[in-house]
């Protein structure tokens, strides 16, 4: 019986599946190799926080420099802002009704009286002092006619290299009825200036 008991002992265990598999230890470095002290968790709640947990004085006393555009102005007064528009629409057969910039870009509205059916209505522009000249059509804005008049909006786009101080002027043609008529801000022309335009940048 000892010498069964014996060879009993000397059988091999059954071993569990945590003696089978060891046990492994992560270690996180830095790119150094170094060993990392702590660990920060990015979240959604902390990820804008300030990881290096404080900022230079430097950073805190940087004053921020205006960053500069050129943009354009109108050098006139907006003629739909005007009592006598109305009037001037009915006098003259046509009339810009007022312009926007968005950067090099600008958009015209211009009402015309409905002298007939068929009509042409365009706008012609410069940069350069009428050295040169260039005109644009403008087309019919949709359901904008009240039996006495219609309206009409173009786009003039201004070329990129205009210096600051330079001008851009227009006037507005309607042609109908075999006739032909201008708007040109009673011979002064219509006039936008190119200046620098600052925004700070935070």
């Amino acid at each position: 019986m000892m010498g069964m008991k014996e060879e009993m002992d000397e059988f091999p265990r059954a071993l569990s599946p945590d003696c089978l598999s060891p046990k492994r230890h992560v270690h996180f470095a830095d790119l150094d190799g170094q060993k990392l002290v702590s660990v920060k968790v990015i979240t959604p709640a902390n990820s804008e926080e300030d990881l290096s947990g404080c900022k230079s004085s430097d950073s805190l006393n940087q004053v921020a420099l205006p960053i500069h555009f050129k943009r354009f102005r109108c050098c006139f007064t907006q003629p739909v802002t005007e009592e006598s528009f109305s009037e001037r629409v009915m006098e003259r057969n046509v009339c810009l009704e007022n312009a926007v910039f968005y950067g090099f870009s600008m958009t015209g509205i211009v009402k015309v009286k409905n002298i007939t059916f068929a009509k042409e209505v365009t706008a012609r522009y410069t940069v350069d002092g009428w050295q040169n000249y260039r005109d644009v059509w403008a087309d019919y804005v949709p359901k904008s006619s009240d039996g006495e008049t219609d309206r009409f909006r173009f786009r003039i786009s201004i070329p990129q290299d205009v210096e600051v101080g330079g001008k851009l002027e227009f006037a507005i043609r309607y042609r109908t009825g075999g006739e032909e008529y201008w708007d040109n801000n009673f011979h002064r022309n219509y006039t936008a200036e190119c200046f620098l335009h600052a925004i700070v940048d935070k």
